[in-house]
């Protein structure tokens, strides 16, 4: 099913043609930004969010007051219109199992985890203007520093799908299947969302589908299956490389220790 690319009209996603010299607010789940044109001045400023501040509230952009208590920047760049859009973050994040899941010979079972994303404000043309900060991430080694990789902590636990995503965030899907001849322990591991394209689909974000499998050697294969829509979903940002190539670069022992295999 072929997808669309842009966004649709009223999605606070799309393509807009901003009025002079007024504010404009963008609501991120609990984050803000604000942006004004004035001529080929862009003024921005934001109000991040932590994870403790998460709270479904998505929309603009919509006319607003200066933004209090925040440092302006500026940009300086002609073209309009422009449009916030929201793309993948570099480094992976670690997602985890309230408790140690065990998956039999030929099993898999599916979850989803919410996750976030960067976002930047885009002209037409493809030319960024500015590049908001708006979550707060901590950072940790999983492996080790010599044959690991620096991560990003998000509470996000590997749950059943359920309820309606938040509309800033990352709905993932993740299916884990054990291809292998022993029971599969399964507590955490990473999620290298830059591998990963976005869709709106119902005012929320959708990712591929990750695919996690286990091994007879006990180590975990990790792959992408691309999202297949209705054909009214609309593609945001395209992943340009393939997961399957950051497995064999990473290597076995490395994504053993993530996920907690013995």
């Amino acid at each position: 099913m072929p997808h669309r690319r842009g966004s649709v009209p009223d999605s606070p996603w799309a393509f807009r043609t901003v009025e002079q010299d007024c504010w404009y607010r963008w609501r991120l789940d609990g984050a803000e930004v604000f942006l004004r044109n004035s001529g080929n001045d862009w003024f921005w400023a934001t109000q991040p969010k932590h994870p403790e501040g998460l709270r479904r509230n998505f929309g603009g952009p919509e006319i607003a007051p200066p933004p209090p208590h925040l440092e302006i920047r500026r940009t300086i760049a002609k073209g309009q219109p422009v449009a916030l859009r929201p793309f993948a973050l570099s480094r992976p994040f670690v997602v985890w199992a309230t408790t140690v899941i065990s998956i039999l010979p030929g099993e898999e079972v599916e979850f989803s985890a919410d996750l976030p994303v960067s976002v930047r404000w885009m002209t037409a043309s493809g030319e960024v203007l500015a590049h908001p900060n708006t979550i707060e991430l901590h950072k940790t080694w999983f492996g080790d520093t010599a044959n690991g990789r620096l991560c990003f902590l998000w509470p996000s636990t590997l749950e059943p799908p359920s309820e309606k995503p938040y509309g800033s965030m990352i709905r993932c899907r993740i299916v884990v299947r054990n291809n292998s001849k022993t029971n599969l322990m399964l507590k955490q591991f990473p999620i290298y969302c830059e591998y990963l394209s976005l869709w709106e689909v119902d005012s929320g974000l959708r990712s591929d589908l990750v695919l996690v499998e286990g091994l007879n050697d006990q180590s975990l294969r990790m792959s992408t299956i691309v999202f297949e829509g209705t054909g009214t979903d609309t593609l945001l940002y395209e992943a340009t490389t393939s997961h399957t190539e950051l497995f064999f670069q990473r290597g076995v022992e490395f994504l053993r220790n993530l996920a907690g295999i013995s």
